[in-house]
């Protein structure tokens, strides 16, 4: 553990290069876009019960149609119908990309969200996706042999009231961003090994050494010729 602890010292400079990165890349995005509009139309499940029992048991029916309704206003013939309602030379592609289709975990509300730099032109994007999802909803939920549908969708809150501004700089992202350099330097410092170091002729304990040496073996070649001597 304390070896551990020493290498991760020692390469401190890796784990802050590896967070610097890590922020730059968020940090460059936010710089070379502007702030956005995003606009959100909540749509509701209702149903054509007359009594509470009948309400009941379309509630429950509303909750399992929520992520069936969803995946539906993502359609590309949806989405295309919504792009000529909306005008201005922009294609299904465009909405496809800036769209954001949620519902409400154990409820009957859908959500559909569209981004722009543009506020106006979110709120229509948003706008007419639910439009057509209401029309969409309402074929396919059409009895086959005729009649009212038992269920369908109607818009509770417009997009053009519900328009938040997105700024460029997303404090969150650029923190998950720092984190996950942290722990990418991190586990750099400590998996990958060291290089063994070679000691040179230079090494101050290289040196030493052979001063230590030397005297030892200079009085070892004496010793002989002082003891013919005498």
């Amino acid at each position: 553990m304390n070896s551990l602890l020493e290498i991760y010292r020692r390469r401190i400079l890796w784990v802050v290069l590896c967070a610097l990165i890590a922020v730059a890349i968020p940090v460059a995005q936010a710089i070379s876009s502007s702030d956005s509009y995003r606009a959100t139309a909540r749509l509701f499940v209702a149903t054509a019960a007359q009594n509470v029992t009948d309400a009941n048991q379309g509630a429950l029916a509303g909750q399992s149609r929520v992520t069936t309704y969803a995946e539906m206003a993502t359609g590309p013939e949806l989405l295309l119908n919504a792009a000529e309602d909306v005008g201005g030379g922009g294609t299904a592609g465009d909405i496809a990309s800036s769209l954001q289709v949620t519902s409400v975990p154990g409820s009957v509300l859908v959500d559909i969200s569209a981004r722009s730099s543009n506020r106006e032109r979110a709120a229509a994007m948003a706008q007419a996706v639910a439009d057509q999802l209401v029309h969409l909803v309402g074929r396919a939920e059409a009895p086959i042999s005729g009649g009212t549908p038992s269920l369908g969708l109607m818009v509770i809150q417009p997009a053009a009231s519900a328009i938040e501004k997105v700024p460029a700089y997303n404090w969150k992202v650029i923190g998950a961003w720092v984190v996950g350099g942290l722990i990418l330097g991190s586990l750099l410092a400590i998996l990958i090994p060291e290089r063994s170091r070679r000691r040179g002729a230079n090494d101050p304990a290289t040196v030493q050494g052979a001063r230590e040496v030397l005297p030892d073996m200079a009085d070892d070649d004496l010793r002989p010729t002082q003891e013919l001597r005498l």
